[in-house]
Order: structure tokens, then C-alpha cells, then sequence
């Protein structure tokens, strides 16, 4: 059977959607701007084509820019608007994303009781679904987050992430896995056992050319060292981070680790000198950075502004459409209850009478249920169930006054009949 050109367009439209969506998160870590601007496109064109998982992954990304951004409070709207549209069409990969995203969020603000509420949630839709990828991301954070309250649980999450990452021969996993378990071992005092996962976390994002975390591994496994007081191994590890973070131009690292060896070398005084200067010029490059990031973070936010305020407009001129096409069926509802009480003082069929007040009660249901049905979404939290129920409740009360009303009219027009049939008899006579 052939595809018809409708379908044939809408499967370009949602191609393209997921297009940009893919265009939104390749930008996510270098440019804001852009990682907003294909997110928008992808929102509108979904809104257009009524592709509401494009619509959820849309909004996922923007919320991702707002937490980009450190603005908390934006970033959390629209993750719990990503949830309650993912709830409505039960979307469980929205649903488990969202949880995910608002448990990192809380996380990110130190709050990790509530961080671990929304993350235990997540994880057993992830599992439910197979999503091998985000099991695995999701425990890892959930051992992250348990670092400073239950080791057991941490340990209990990291070794689960780190299993799935092995299974999943997904080396930049297992690399991540390795970290997380060489800092719960760390923090347990297993010493040897951290360094043995460190050193596989080592051996993982440099079979990968990974030289961001691999510099930030040589520079954990240098404290580790330093902690146990074998500090050749120490300088040897510290200076391995500081040569390929500077390769990078990966400043953090750069400070953290010439400040470690300047420390490691205060007898010796070129070498302190030496780090020292490092140290000092990386921590002015990271003050620049800082600035300058401030700077394109500030315009970043103004155009987020920007772009809540036309939302905002757009919301507010619907609703005022929305608001006097529902004034205009107001008074086409009274107009239409005016006609059939004018009927009744006319000779009018009763079938006719019947039809239009079922007519009528028909258009008054419908039209309570389009003024309700917004503010009934919103209490019931878009529960099908006890939507109908409210619905049934205000039909089985509109019934029996149409009942009433029908039976009012009918009898005023027998009444009437029968009045003007004497009148006629009388005037026979």
C-alpha cells in the first residue's frame, strides 16, 4: 500500500526535528547560542506537526541550557514540564530523563537527599526500558551523590555502573565506572584497590584519546599517592597531569597540579619557582575564562530572557483568541436558548422542541467541558480517569434540568393550545 504524501512529509518534518535536536547537543558543551537556537527550531517545528516527543526533547535541551547556566530555577520548569508531557502520552524515556536531569540538578545544588529521590526513580524506568547508556550514567551519579552520605551505597551503585560499562564494551563508560570506583575505594581507605581503578580508569581514556579526564585521572592518582606519603609517585603522576593538561590548555588541572608539586617542592627552590609561576599564570587564564564566560553567559541569558517574554506573548495572545472564541459560543448559546423559548409561544411541532433541547443540552456540555477541561488538566494532573468521572458528575446534572426545562416548555405550549382551541370553540358557538 502506498505511503501517502501527508505521512511521507510528516516523516520528513519529525527527521528534521530530530535533526536539529542532534545539532542542539552537539553544541552543548562549546556554544550555548546555538545549542538554544536549534533546540527553539526543533520546538516550533514539533509544535507545528504535533510531534510531541520532538516537543519533550525540545524542552529537555533548553532546560539543559538554563542548567548550563546555573539558573536552577528555569532549568527545574522545564524539566517538569519535559515530565508532564511525558506522563500525558506515557513517554517513559522522557519520564526517566527528567528524573534524571532534576536529580542532577539537586545534586549540582548539594541537596542530595532530594537529588537521590528523583534519581531512584529514573533508574528503574531505565531498566525497565533497557536503556543500557543511561543505567549506566544514572548509577554512576547516584554513587557520586551518596559519597558524602552512605559509602555502602556508593560503592553498591559504582560497582552496578561498572558492571553494565564492562558488558556494554563501552570503554569511555568503563573509564567514567573506573573513576567513581577508585574515589568510593578512596574514600573507604582501600587504597591499593582505588589505585588498581584508577589506573584501569587511566589506561581506558588514553586507549581512547580522552586527554581532558585522563589528565584529570593522573591528577587523582597523584593525591592518592600524596595520601599515602609516596610522594616520587605523587610528582611523577602530578607532572604527567600538569604536561598533557597543558597541552589541552585545561587550566583547572594545570593549578590543581602545580600547586601540588610547588607544595611537594618547597626545598627546592627553582622547581617551587617554576610551579609557582604556573600556577599563577594558570590561575589568571582561568580568571579570564571566567570572565569572559560571565560576559557570553550574560548575553546567553539575555536572549533566554528574550525568548520568555515572545513565549510568554505567544501564550497570552492564544489565550485571548481562545478567550473570545468562547465569549462569541457564549452568546451563540444564549442567542440559540432565546430562539427555543421564543418557540414555545409559537405553534411548533413537539419532536422539534425535543431535538432542539437535546441539541442545546448537547452544546452546553460541550462547552463546559472546553472551559473546564484546562483547569480539570490541571487538578487532576491529566488523569483520563477521574477527568471522566468529573464529566459524567456534571452530565448526570445537566440532564435531568434539561428534563425540567424540556417538560416546562411542552406543557406552556399544551397550555397554550388548548387555550386557543376553547377560544376557537367558543367563537364557533
Amino acid at each position: 500500500m502506498p505511503v501517502s504524501i501527508f505521512s511521507q512529509n510528516k516523516l520528513a518534518d519529525t527527521s528534521l526535528v530530530q535533526f536539529y535536536i542532534e545539532r542542539s547537543k552537539e553544541f552543548k558543551g562549546s556554544n550555548l547560542d546555538s545549542t538554544l537556537y536549534y533546540a527553539d527550531l526543533a520546538l516550533n517545528l514539533s509544535n507545528t506537526i504535533n510531534y510531541q516527543i520532538g516537543e519533550i526533547k525540545s524542552l529537555n535541551e533548553i532546560g539543559n541550557v538554563y542548567l548550563a547556566l546555573f539558573d536552577f530555577k528555569n532549568a527545574l520548569k522545564y524539566y517538569k514540564d519535559v515530565s508532564l508531557k511525558s506522563q500525558k502520552i506515557d513517554y517513559k524515556k522522557g519520564i526517566a530523563a527528567a528524573n534524571s536531569n532534576i536529580g542532577f540538578l539537586y545534586a549540582l545544588r548539594n541537596e542530595n537527599r532530594i537529588a537521590l529521590d528523583y534519581l531512584s526513580k529514573a533508574l528503574p524506568i531505565f531498566e525497565k526500558i533497557n536503556d543500557t547508556s543511561n543505567i549506566v550514567k544514572t548509577s554512576l551519579v547516584i554513587s557520586g551523590t551518596y559519597l558524602e552520605l552512605n559509602l555502602d551505597s556508593a560503592l553498591f551503585y559504582s560497582q552496578k555502573g561498572y558492571h553494565l560499562a564492562i558488558m556494554q564494551n563501552n570503554e569511555s563508560a568503563v573509564g567514567m565506572a573506573c573513576f567513581y570506583m577508585g574515589q568510593v575505594h578512596n574514600k573507604l581507605n582501600s587504597n591499593n584497590i582505588a589505585l588498581a581503578f584508577l589506573q584501569q580508569c587511566a589506561d581506558e581514556f588514553k586507549r581512547i584519546e580522552n586527554k581532558f579526564d585522563l589528565s584529570t585521572t593522573y591528577q587523582e592518582i597523584a593525591a592518592l599517592y600524596s595520601k599515602i606519603d609516596k610522594m616520587d609517585s605523587c610528582n611523577y603522576y602530578s607532572a604527567l597531569a600538569l604536561k598533557l593538561s597543558t597541552q589541552i590548555n585545561f587550566y583547572p588541572i594545570i593549578r590543581v597540579s602545580s600547586k601540588l608539586l610547588a607544595d611537594n617542592y618547597l626545598h627546592n627552590k627553582d622547581s617551587l619557582i617554576k610551579y609557582l609561576k604556573i600556577y599563577i599564570l594558570a590561575s589568571d587564564s582561568i580568571f579570564n575564562i571566567e570572565k569572559a564566560k560571565e560576559t557570553s553567559n550574560a548575553f546567553t541569558a539575555e536572549k533566554l530572557r528574550q525568548y520568555e517574554l515572545l513565549k510568554n506573548e505567544k501564550k497570552e495572545k492564544e489565550e485571548k483568541k481562545f478567550t473570545l472564541k468562547l465569549i462569541g459560543i457564549s452568546i451563540f448559546l444564549i442567542l440559540f436558548v432565546c430562539l427555543i423559548l421564543i418557540f414555545r409561544k409559537k405553534r411548533i411541532n413537539k419532536k422539534v422542541i425535543i431535538f432542539l433541547g437535546i441539541l442545546a443540552l448537547l452544546m452546553v456540555f460541550e462547552f463546559i467541558s472546553l472551559v473546564l477541561h484546562t483547569y480539570l488538566g490541571k487538578i487532576t494532573g491529566h488523569n483520563p480517569i477521574i477527568m471522566l468521572i468529573i464529566l459524567v458528575a456534571i452530565a448526570s446534572g445537566l440532564v435531568p434540568l434539561h428534563q425540567k426545562i424540556e417538560k416546562f416548555i411542552i406543557q406552556r405550549m399544551t397550555k397554550k393550545s388548548m387555550k386557543e382551541a376553547r377560544k376557537n370553540i367558543k367563537n364557533i358557538k
